[in-house]
């Protein structure tokens, strides 16, 4: 694949390995190369990007000028896929205007007003100011060398990955070898019969009077899967040290000036100057360190190197970042437990001391700064309307007294709020009225669904509805523009369902409503034609969330009527 992008046509070369800073009034466009028969999609964080194809090629592809990070602010990526294969990814640092960065700070004082420490989350770790740091107060220094420790650990067993972590063997279709050729599923035969072909070898078949080969049948294999809790939290904390450490190297490495080294007395009006649209009130001055610089491409080189042999080789998937636990088998492992015992260490750096005006750290994610204050919105919303609160359970990975449920009860009913619940397939582990992800067998690294919030109403006699929610930073006209509706349907309807045990059957009936939470915009959106004195099921909309405008309370009505 080949791949080249503009920014106000301008190509950007080389595209760079850590992070590409864009305003997000920019014009950005990409332009890509593939192979002909190749399917190609490219995704602004959840957003598919339109491709179109050039006339005169059948594998030159370009996405339409035009301003993609409108609504983004702080870190966004693109991903590209190539069959369904994740082939690349791009970290945008995304500045803004100081209108938007006004409503973000809103947010953010609303978050501090419910939570002081919920903002760990939603803020880098490392926070780069002109003072001195206090004690508390995690510096780059120990998180860079924390970091070279925790890579140590993983470097003295490189090459020795397959034998030293843990797995399982899995049954897997392969083409026929010596160790499979008598393990063939005769309805192998029945659904793949055109893969069958003429042969007179001693291994092939008669079939009323002609010999045919099986050699292009699959047969049932054992492969080994490392795909597995303690190693996904491996990857999870090693994706969490090259995301923090590329926020570093981000923040020391902004030159607006060419190849001008900015010094202290002079760098705060240069970026000022730079930005007249603000992208802090504050603006942490810049160090430029080539000494750390250097430490974190070292680093990151390694980690690379690390991600190539877990992902690729082994095929363990990252699937978000995973809170080391002490299991049996981590106890009786040297190299887990020294693994998990300083990412344990790397995940409680001490916290720094929040604010807004003087100490407002640089964002990592709005999106996950508008999630949380989505959250609290729903909880806030749902206590003032009489619900009462059972039971609360404390996130496993973000921990800092982040709900991931919630228990309200109201009357005869019961209300479960679920945050970043994984949807996974039916199993021997799905329970009565469980939410299950449909599998299609589709292609894809990703066989479950992690809707943003998932409520769950049941009532005196049992039965069950379910409400889906998801968070888009993003407006009205940008969720119509890119069919968002549509796609929440697909994945959230079509492809979700609740199990009903008894008469096990899987059910979407259950599913009442899914909807998709901006805070941009001024119409809401409906993928159904209003009928009067008339409601389709499932509800499909989009609904404004903001600071000063809260339509939730609908949906409370909704939880006690429905």
């Amino acid at each position: 694949m080949e791949l080249s992008i503009n920014i106000n046509d301008e190509e950007i070369y080389p595209i760079s390995s850590s992070c590409i800073n864009v305003m997000d009034f920019h014009d950005v466009q990409f332009f890509l190369k593939v192979g002909q028969d190749e399917d190609i999609e490219v995704y602004v964080e959840d957003y598919l990007l339109p491709l179109k194809k050039r006339i005169d090629s059948l594998s030159d592809y370009f996405s339409i000028k035009d301003k993609i990070f409108r609504e983004s602010f702080g870190y966004s990526t693109v991903r590209i896929y190539i069959a369904n294969e994740l082939k690349h990814e791009i970290i945008f640092n995304v500045l803004t205007e100081k209108v938007k960065f006004e409503q973000i700070k809103e947010m953010v004082m609303y978050l501090l007003k419910n939570n002081n420490r919920v903002l760990d989350i939603c803020l880098s770790r490392t926070k780069l100011e002109l003072d001195n740091f206090k004690d508390s107060s995690p510096n780059i220094e120990s998180v860079i060398t924390l970091s070279e420790d925790i890579l140590k650990i993983f470097l003295s067993k490189k090459g020795n990955y397959a034998t030293i972590l843990k797995k399982r063997l899995e049954i897997a279709k392969d083409f026929v070898n010596e160790s499979n050729q008598f393990n063939l599923d005769p309805y192998e035969i029945f659904n793949n019969i055109s893969d069958i072909f003429p042969s007179n070898e001693p291994t092939s078949i008669n079939i009323r009077g002609r010999r045919y080969s099986l050699d292009n049948i699959k047969r049932e294999t054992l492969k080994e899967s490392y795909n597995l809790e303690e190693n996904h939290v491996l990857i999870g904390g090693i994706y969490s040290i090259k995301h923090t450490l590329l926020h570093i190297k981000s923040t020391l490495s902004i030159n607006y000036e060419k190849e001008a080294k900015l010094t202290f007395e002079h760098e705060y009006s240069n970026l000022q100057s730079f930005h007249k649209n603000f992208t802090i009130d504050d603006l942490y001055l810049q160090v430029t360190t080539d000494g750390i610089s250097k430490r974190i491409d070292s680093i990151l080189s390694s980690v690379d190197a690390i991600l190539f042999e877990l992902q690729k080789k082994l095929e363990i998937s990252f699937i978000g970042y995973k809170y080391p636990k002490n299991t049996q088998f981590v106890k009786h492992s040297s190299f887990y437990r020294n693994i998990f015992s300083k990412l344990f260490e790397w995940y409680n750096l001490g916290d720094p001391d929040l604010g807004i005006n003087k100490n407002l750290i640089k964002l990592r994610s709005t999106s996950k700064i508008y999630e949380m204050f989505c959250l609290y919105s729903f909880i806030e919303s749902i206590y003032k309307a009489g619900w009462k609160v059972l039971k609360s359970n404390q996130h496993t990975f973000f921990k800092n007294f982040i709900p991931e449920y919630v228990k309200f009860q109201k009357d005869d009913n019961v209300l479960e709020l679920f945050y970043e619940k994984t949807i996974n397939p039916v199993s021997n582990e799905s329970q009565h009225n469980d939410l299950v992800y449909l599998d299609h067998k589709k292609a894809s690294n990703y066989r479950y669904y992690t809707p943003d919030f998932i409520f769950k109403k049941t009532n005196m006699n049992g039965d069950v509805k379910y409400f889906i929610f998801d968070s888009k930073y993003s407006s009205s006209s940008t969720l119509e523009k890119y069919r968002v509706l549509d796609e929440l349907y697909r994945k959230y309807y079509t492809n979700l369902a609740v199990f009903n045990m008894p008469e096990m059957r899987l059910e979407s009936s259950k599913i009442l409503s899914i909807v998709a939470i901006h805070p941009f915009g001024k119409n809401n959106l409906f993928k159904w034609n209003n009928v009067p004195n008339m409601r389709i099921f499932p509800i499909v909309e989009s609904s404004k969330l903001d600071i000063n405008n809260n339509n939730f309370n609908k949906y409370i009505a909704d939880f006690e009527s429905l």
